[in-house]
């Protein structure tokens, strides 16, 4: 007898919505851990790495994260209609988030200068949740026009 493994079916217009959440969590996530660090250093030091952060994360968002939304919300539009749950990420996405997140556990334990981690963490925590904002928007969009 064979055994049938449900699969966890969403909603396609779902998806997106649980793509921007990962997205704003792991963004608030790096972006509490930059403000710990910034709160440590001296105050010009802490002014410096706030601002080369939110530069740093501006610029992402908008040479990378931007790209990569959009290529992610047109993935998703071409769906069924009830796929699996964990279709809001591509499978070669996975295996990137594994490696960001080993970056970050290494980064976070190397000798680097916290004002250095803290711009880092900054800007890739700002870009991930304007990202999000980006997706959201689209499922708002998308929403109202159903």
């Amino acid at each position: 007898m064979r055994v049938r493994v449900p699969k966890p079916a969403v909603p396609r217009s779902w998806l997106a919505v649980i793509a921007g959440l990962l997205w704003f969590a792991v963004g608030l996530m790096l972006d509490v851990r930059a403000v710990v660090w910034i709160r440590e250093l001296r105050p010009l030091a802490s002014v410096l790495a706030l601002a080369a952060g939110l530069c740093f994360g501006l610029v992402m968002f908008l040479l990378v994260l931007t790209r990569i939304a959009r290529k992610n919300l047109r993935r998703l539009a071409s769906l069924p209609d009830q796929p699996c749950l964990f279709a809001f990420q591509g499978w070669h996405s996975y295996l990137i988030i594994a490696f960001m997140v080993t970056l970050g556990i290494a980064l976070r334990h190397s000798s680097l200068p916290h004002a250095v981690l803290a711009a880092t963490y900054l800007g890739v925590g700002t870009a991930l949740i304007m990202a999000s904002l980006l997706v959201y928007g689209d499922f708002c969009i998308r929403r109202r026009a159903s």
